[in-house]
């Protein structure tokens, strides 16, 4: 009951000294739309995602947070989607429902984009007063400053986020939260960096990650973690943050379906208050598949694509064409093979080799802006 009554009294604080987006407990690590709307349609597959977060278990009135995004490409540079958060927090609770959007242009060439994103939508936040209980007798249940616009309301609320990428490096940053009040902005800060290297002769990639943030209850917060995926299949993260907070978490991706549970151990003092952090996130994926098309219209696609390029002058694209002609070629080569392969006998397994070039094709004029 102590416990409960310290937690209840902190909330009191924090809810009355910065208005706390509770969506900030989520973690960066495991579900990065939450926090950044520049990775809304930033795949060629429209993608639901689910997160459930549970925090300070072992203490009555922890935070729990639930996180429902859609989002997909609408074209082949843009994203669209929707987010809703329900969380809560002791006597405290925020619903929020935001529209994604994000806009990817292309630099000096095809390797080096910058993705920006906006989010935009409503939030209510609201105190539960039958959640505080006969916990003290401090608080008087029947003072209408409880049910009052000071801790019930509805606001207008909306983010900004940006994805740099060169090669394999990926810097990222977003304030989550710029409108709903003047401190906002630089209240809620989030910056990210990682490198994914590619181990030779492997399936195995080593992508080490930094996240800083700076929240209203929790500055300088830095993450320092390494994710190691395999065959882009399996996945193990580690990492550390500078609150004295171990963090791991494991992850499988296949078929369109993927399931991720991270769990963070408090270090020092933290410990003996709380049974750590427990997160799963579920996302599903559907690629955008192309209709089934003859070879003869597929190849007549390709030679299109590539007299195009041909006839572009080379400060007009923005990509390095002879990078792109080549892929292309490649792609008409194995067209063509599978085309001189195709029998009645085998015509649906070929027809399988046809969609999957069709989706090559369609990546390739989405990664170069064709």
């Amino acid at each position: 009951m102590k416990i409960k009554f310290i937690i209840i009294i902190l909330c009191f604080v924090q809810y009355n000294a910065s208005a706390q987006d509770f969506s900030s407990f989520y973690s960066y690590l495991l579900n990065r739309v939450n926090v950044n709307p520049a990775l809304a349609g930033n795949s060629s597959a429209v993608e639901g995602v689910m997160d459930y977060r549970s925090q300070y278990n072992g203490i009555a009135g922890g935070p729990r947070n639930l996180m429902f995004a859609l989002h997909s490409p609408i074209s082949a540079n843009q994203g669209a989607g929707i987010k809703v958060i329900q969380d809560s927090r002791g006597a405290f609770g925020v619903t929020r429902v935001d529209g994604l959007y994000s806009h990817r242009f292309f630099l000096s060439d095809s390797n080096f984009s910058i993705r920006l994103g906006l989010s935009a939508g409503i939030i209510s936040r609201h105190l539960n007063t039958s959640n505080i209980g006969n916990t003290s007798s401090m608080f008087d249940l029947s003072d209408p400053t409880l049910t009052s616009s000071a801790y019930n309301y509805t606001r207008f609320i909306s983010g900004f986020g940006m994805l740099v990428n060169y090669k394999q490096l990926e810097f990222g940053f977003s304030a989550p939260q710029i409108i709903e009040n003047s401190n906002s902005i630089g209240q809620y800060l989030v910056g990210t960096l990682s490198y994914k290297y590619k181990i030779a002769s492997t399936r195995l990639d080593l992508q080490p990650l930094l996240i800083y943030q700076n929240l209203p209850i929790t500055k300088n917060l830095l993450d320092v973690a390494v994710r190691a995926t395999w065959d882009d299949k399996i996945n193990f993260l580690v990492g550390y943050a500078n609150n004295k907070t171990l963090k791991a978490s494991f992850g499988l991706q296949f078929k369109g379906f993927g399931l991720a549970y991270m769990y963070e151990h408090p270090m020092g003092y933290r410990k003996e208050l709380s049974n750590g952090t427990h997160e799963i996130m579920v996302n599903i994926s559907i690629e955008k598949k192309m209709a089934k098309s003859s070879p003869t219209k597929m190849i007549k696609d390709l030679n299109a694509l590539i007299n195009y390029l041909k006839i572009l002058k080379h400060e007009e694209a923005k990509y390095t064409q002879d990078f792109v002609k080549l892929e292309l070629e490649s792609v008409q080569k194995e067209l063509y093979r599978i085309t001189d392969q195709n029998t009645d006998k085998n015509i649906e397994k070929a027809f399988d080799k046809f969609d999957k070039i069709g989706l090559l094709i369609a990546d390739i004029k989405t990664k170069y802006g064709l």
